[in-house]
């Protein structure tokens, strides 16, 4: 792992959404992000962190799952009250 996705894994709130993005895209990526047919062969997934409070920050954390690395989002998303979805289907998500 490179040195600034280490330290977006060790303090994921210094960094944006856009901003860690280019870094991934620049850093891990063989071709452009978003450009592979199949999103399995993706070197990073996207994720999102429900919770019921607005979004303090764009990253909620920066983690390695199975040889990918993995962004967990709290903005970007389909739950919470910054999602389209009424709240209470980020209850039963919680």
């Amino acid at each position: 792992m490179t040195g600034a996705l280490n330290q977006a894994q060790k303090t994921p709130w210094r960094y944006g959404f856009l901003n860690l993005m280019r870094r991934v895209d620049a850093q891990l990526c063989d071709t452009p992000a978003g450009s592979i047919w199949q999103p399995r062969m993706e070197k990073f997934r996207l994720g999102q962190t429900p919770t019921m409070t607005f979004a303090p920050r764009e990253i909620a954390q920066v983690s390695w799952q199975d040889g990918r690395l993995h962004l967990s989002l709290y903005s970007l998303g389909l739950w919470g009250p910054n999602g389209p979805l009424p709240l209470h289907y980020t209850e039963l998500a919680l």
